[in-house]
């Protein structure tokens, strides 16, 4: 296949996918989330995650 003069053998689509969540750092909140999972392993597990970015948030 040639496109403006070049020839490609191989066309690739590719869609990123950017997500954004906020999970606020509170024992309730994780054990609602991994209702089978000790809190502190649940933890861990949402920090060790790929591209998990930690923030501290302070309004006031």
């Amino acid at each position: 296949m040639k496109v403006n003069g070049a020839t490609n053998k191989n066309l690739v689509y590719k869609r990123n996918w950017d997500a954004f969540y906020a999970i606020l750092d509170d024992i309730d909140v994780i054990r609602n989330i991994f209702v089978n999972e000790e809190v502190h392993i649940a933890r861990e597990l949402i920090i060790d995650a790929k591209d998990v970015h930690l923030a501290t948030i302070s309004v006031g």
